[in-house]
């Protein structure tokens, strides 16, 4: 059976993260956060690929690819990962985009971004 390595989705969360920070350099948030969540998913997806051989079920929570994969997730990187979580369907799916607006300020998604990198980092490390 073949399915998508970890080494594949790894290229994709690199591409994806540095999608993020173009989006972030435009000012275009709401993406930015979307691009992190994306970023995010992919790197739990390579360790699913890694420790169970097969592709990860199509889903985009979070929770539930750690919660299956059982690692444990440092203390800030699961803060952030439980927010873009609770986030990602209003960035794929906005009901009003000018509210989406007022809740990614720059600052908000500065730190979406970094926290989003920071467990990436992590994440591209563990080895299962």
């Amino acid at each position: 059976m073949m399915y998508k390595s970890q080494e594949e989705w790894n290229k994709q969360v690199e591409y994806d993260i540095g999608t993020a920070e173009a989006m972030f350099s435009t000012e275009r948030y709401i993406y930015c956060v979307f691009m992190c969540q994306l970023s995010f998913e992919k790197a739990l997806k390579g360790l699913w690929a890694a420790k169970f051989q097969e592709d990860a079920p199509k889903t985009h929570n979070l929770k539930y690819l750690a919660t299956k994969l059982n690692i444990s997730i440092p203390e800030d990187s699961m803060r952030c990962m439980l927010e873009i979580d609770s986030v990602s369907v209003l960035t794929r799916y906005p009901e009003e985009l000018d509210k989406l607006y007022g809740q990614f300020t720059k600052i908000r998604t500065t730190e979406i971004l970094n926290n989003t990198k920071k467990a990436i980092d992590w994440l591209l490390k563990v080895k299962i």
